[in-house]
């Protein structure tokens, strides 16, 4: 049961609730604003379905947390990750690719794409940025001989939620209001005056836990466990199945009473401790070939050993 006066907004609840509601666009509207303070301000927005069904069948099919266009064509994708995935960079690139076939038109079509962004909230530090101290990264197509930019149909944000340590005496624009009160809102027991925003303070009334109907509060509770359950379960990583499985080898070794019953022991509870962990990080929702990935094992013993847990 949770006991915070506001929800989290890294649950999917909580994010759908909070920038995915038709009741509550202007929220979003005025994130975005201050994401693109730099381009005309966007006046209005629509949300689209989430789930992008692929034209070809048997392809991937895509499902986003909050996919909207505004009144002047523009397509976003946002999205929040809360734990790290292998190749996150090549998922930003490949759900990019869903508008732009979702708007292709037949016959004369002359292939005029819209602008396209991807925003992704993310609570970890993403590698290819890991020399960088800033929070925001703004990627676009380039010429790397010129440094000027290519196209301007495609642009992928990644907001490192882990490197915005400002605290609220430090925060200079809006954007940052938002990345703090994003950051930190579950852990506030009201609304901090020195915001001073009208909008942001409907924005936390929004949020408040108490004011949720029973099924509501359901909902919610449920999200944040799943989030809870997926974190600790990434964080356990590979070592902890290395680590039981050492243990209950050597306690199979030790009823064994011989040197070779404890080598084989050891030997197989870390097979069986790896293999559990494995089916962990499977119902947690990871891919087999990003569990692949975060436990640099090949995708045909990743397999196997997923076997191994349903015998």
């Amino acid at each position: 049961m949770c006991t915070e006066r506001y929800i989290h907004p890294f649950t999917d609840f909580g994010f759908k609730r909070l920038f995915g509601n038709e009741h509550h666009k202007e929220f979003m509207i005025d994130f975005l604003n201050s994401l693109l303070e730099d381009e005309e301000p966007i006046k209005d927005i629509t949300y689209m379905p989430t789930e992008q069904l692929s034209r070809i069948t048997g392809e991937r099919n895509a499902i986003f947390d909050v996919y909207c266009t505004t009144e002047k064509g523009q397509h976003f994708i946002v999205e929040m990750q809360n734990a790290y995935q292998p190749y996150f960079a090549d998922r930003s690139i490949f759900y990019a690719t869903f508008p732009m076939h979702e708007i292709a038109q037949k016959g004369d079509w002359n292939f005029n794409l819209p602008r396209i962004y991807t925003v992704s909230f993310l609570n970890f530090n993403m590698p290819e940025f890991e020399d960088l101290p800033q929070a925001k990264h703004v990627v676009k197509l380039t010429d790397t001989d010129t440094k000027k930019i290519f196209s301007n149909k495609l642009t992928l944000i990644f907001l490192e939620m882990k490197k915005f340590t400002k605290e609220i005496d430090e925060l200079e624009n809006n954007f940052e209001k938002w990345l703090y009160v994003i950051k930190n809102m579950n852990q506030l027991d009201s609304f901090p005056d020195r915001l001073k925003s009208k909008l942001l303070e409907r924005f936390f009334k929004a949020a408040e836990i108490f004011a949720f109907n029973a099924s509501e509060r359901r909902a919610y509770e449920g999200s944040l466990k799943a989030m809870r359950d997926y974190n600790n379960t990434v964080r356990a990583g590979i070592d902890e199945g290395y680590e039981t499985g050492y243990t209950l080898g050597k306690e199979e070794g030790k009823e064994e009473g011989r040197a070779e019953g404890r080598a084989e022991g050891r030997a197989e509870g870390r097979a069986e401790g790896r293999a559990e962990l494995l089916r962990q990080l499977k119902e947690a929702g990871m891919s087999i070939e990003d569990i692949a990935k975060y436990s640099k094992i090949p995708v045909d013993a990743v397999e196997e050993m997923l076997k191994m847990t349903l015998r």
